[in-house]
């Protein structure tokens, strides 16, 4: 299971890659979407048995299938869908589904099906299906997403972001969050969970979850709830545009026993407490100077949010900053986080990346184990060729305590995964 103590988790991990069969290879257009943040291929792992599934959108033909690979071999698809997370249940697998278009904005519908390991559909219920997207009340474009499972009450949890018309004859951004039954009953928990709800994670145990959302207008900064009382609590304001971009980026959530810690990465070269406005009174030059800000991001922190206290519904954390050893002219992205063997101990990966828009690469791919106080346990280390990450993913981690999550490089899909020694 691994290291429980800050000191024995200095010791090295051990890497290995799996490639799935070769001819399970995400559509082109599903490794983008338009955005690095739409890059999916969602893992979950089978807790009696440790087996590995992937998710991931496959082109067919003129259209798109959402499949589920395991590394058994076994594979099963939902036909004419964008694959947005995937969950396993009591009796199979979750997929959470989005109309296929791969113009994010014109999609028109999203839902939640159960599927058996055999590929036969047990139910496939609608969110919400519109039929336009010019009427007013009318839901569209998922993009962003997350998804689990609470074995408990046999439950799925969907969480993503989408837009929706008003009156105003503006499609604004929030989130989506529900539960959905093992029948397909559906409760719609909040059809609007921040506006604007910019990216999502979700942490499930076997009753409860708890989801982390990144606001810029309603509100502004990190906002954190379990579901039993899900409010968009404010738990670290950063600098909002209030038309697209927050000063942040989010990391996960990890659960350690009595606190959750928040991983998240900001640029702390300008104040948090600017702001541009809300739409559509707009300070354009100091949105353009938050934008700069979150696009460049410099400083990774860490928040602890105690289990059993009553959440601060205006920013009452304070964050815990770690020193990265970021390189020159390089950037913070793609940063998760999972518990590391069985003590308070988390591991973080993060890519760096150079350069911006066409010219933007990625220059490494960086591993780190703290603890929940924020002390180095192992020092920034680079993962090895091949062992890279997607942007819009958790890693994993596995009943045995390995950390597990996919890739699609060298034009196959792989699963990576970390073994703590």
């Amino acid at each position: 299971m691994g290291p429980s103590t800050c000191a024995e988790a200095a010791g090295p991990y051990a890497m290995s890659s799996v490639m799935l069969d070769a001819s399970i290879v995400p559509a082109p257009t599903a490794s983008g979407f338009g955005s690095d943040l739409f890059t999916q291929l969602p893992v979950a792992v089978d807790p009696s048995n440790n087996r590995v599934y992937v998710g991931l959108t496959q082109a067919a033909g003129d259209s798109f299938d959402a499949v589920i690979a395991g590394d058994d071999g076994s594979v099963a698809s939902v036909p004419g869908a964008s694959n947005g997370g995937i969950a396993i249940t009591s009796d199979g697998l979750g997929v959470l589904l989005f109309d296929p278009n791969p113009t994010v904005d014109d999609r028109v519908w999203a839902s939640v099906a159960r599927v058996g390991f055999d590929g036969s559909v047990a139910f496939n219920v609608d969110l919400f299906r519109s039929p336009n997207l010019e009427d007013v009340g009318t839901k569209g474009a998922p993009s962003t997403s997350r998804f689990g499972y609470l074995p408990d009450s046999d439950q799925l949890v969907a969480y993503f972001a989408h837009t929706q018309r008003y009156d105003d004859g503006v499609r604004h951004q929030g989130g989506y969050l529900a539960l959905i039954d093992s029948e397909g009953g559906v409760d719609r928990l909040s059809e609007w969970f921040g506006s604007h709800n910019l990216d999502q994670r979700l942490l499930v145990s076997a009753s409860s979850a708890a989801v982390v959302g990144l606001g810029d207008a309603y509100p502004e900064g990190i906002f954190f709830s379990f579901l039993d009382d899900a409010r968009t609590n404010v738990i670290y304001p950063l600098a909002a545009a209030g038309n697209g971009a927050t000063n942040g980026q989010l990391g996960g959530a990890v659960d350690l026993g009595e606190n959750v810690v928040v991983p998240f990465i900001t640029n702390n070269s300008v104040p948090q407490d600017l702001d541009a406005g809300t739409w559509p009174d707009i300070d354009e030059a100091i949105a353009d100077q938050i934008r700069a800000a979150a696009a460049n991001g410099t400083d990774l922190g860490l928040l602890s949010v105690a289990k059993g206290e009553e959440l601060p519904r205006e920013g009452g954390l304070t964050a815990t900053f770690l020193e990265s050893g970021l390189g020159e002219g390089s950037r913070l992205v793609r940063l998760k986080s999972a518990q590391y063997g069985t003590g308070g101990l988390i591991l973080l990966l993060w890519a760096e990346a150079t350069g911006s828009g066409r010219s933007s690469a990625i220059s490494g791919y960086y591993a780190m184990v703290v603890d929940a106080n924020g002390a180095v346990c192992q020092a920034k280390t680079e993962l090895g060729a091949g062992f890279g990450f997607t942007a819009g993913d958790d890693v994993v981690r596995r009943p045995d305590g390995s950390i597990v999550w996919a890739n699609a490089e060298n034009d196959a899909v792989n699963i990576v995964t970390l073994t703590p020694q």
